[in-house]
C-alpha cells in the first residue's frame, strides 16, 4: 500500500517517536500552534485529498488506544466550534486491533481539539478521520493495521 497517497498523518511537537514515524510513513505534519497550524493542515487536505487522516499522539499510559469520537469541548469548559456538532464519530476498528484497544471516553485536550477541527472540516468530503494514542511498542502494530485496511 502506498500510504503517502492514501493517508495524511499528523502528530504534535511533543511526540517522542517522530524518527519512527518518518521511517514508516515518510512525511507527516506536526502541530505546534493549533489555530495557525490547522489552517496549513486544511490546505494540505485540499492539496493531497487523502482517503484517511490519521492523528497520532503519545499515550500517557502503558497502553495504546483508538479514540472513538472527537467532542466539541476543549479543556473541560471550552467550546471548539459554536456552530459545530456536539461530536464526530471517528474511524476505528470496532474491537480494537491486537494490542491497541479502544478509549472508554473522549479526551478534551489539544489532541481532541485538532481531531474535532479536522473531522468538522472533512465531514462532507468523505474522508475518514482516525486518532490513536500510541506507545512506542505498538507503532509496528498500528502500521500492520493500516496496511491491512
Amino acid at each position: 500500500m502506498d500510504n503517502s497517497s492514501k493517508i495524511l498523518i499528523y502528530t504534535f511537537g511533543t511526540f517522542p517517536y517522530k524518527k519512527e514515524l518518518s521511517k514508516f510513513f515518510g512525511d507527516y505534519f506536526v502541530f505546534g500552534k493549533l489555530k495557525r497550524d490547522f489552517e496549513d493542515f486544511a490546505r494540505l487536505i485540499v492539496k493531497d485529498r487523502p482517503k484517511l487522516i490519521l492523528g497520532i499522539a503519545r499515550s500517557t499510559g502503558n497502553y495504546s488506544q483508538f479514540e472513538k469520537e472527537a467532542i466539541n469541548r476543549f479543556n473541560k469548559t471550552g467550546i471548539i466550534s459554536r456552530a459545530g456538532s456536539s461530536s464526530y464519530e471517528l474511524y476505528y476498528p470496532k474491537k480494537g486491533y491486537k494490542s491497541i484497544g479502544l478509549s472508554d471516553k473522549p479526551t478534551d485536550s489539544f489532541c481532541n481539539w485538532t481531531m474535532y477541527k479536522i473531522a468538522e472540516y472533512v465531514n462532507k468530503l468523505k474522508i475518514r478521520s482516525m486518532f490513536v494514542h500510541i506507545t512506542g511498542k505498538d507503532l509496528k502494530c498500528l502500521i500492520e493495521f493500516l496496511n491491512e485496511n
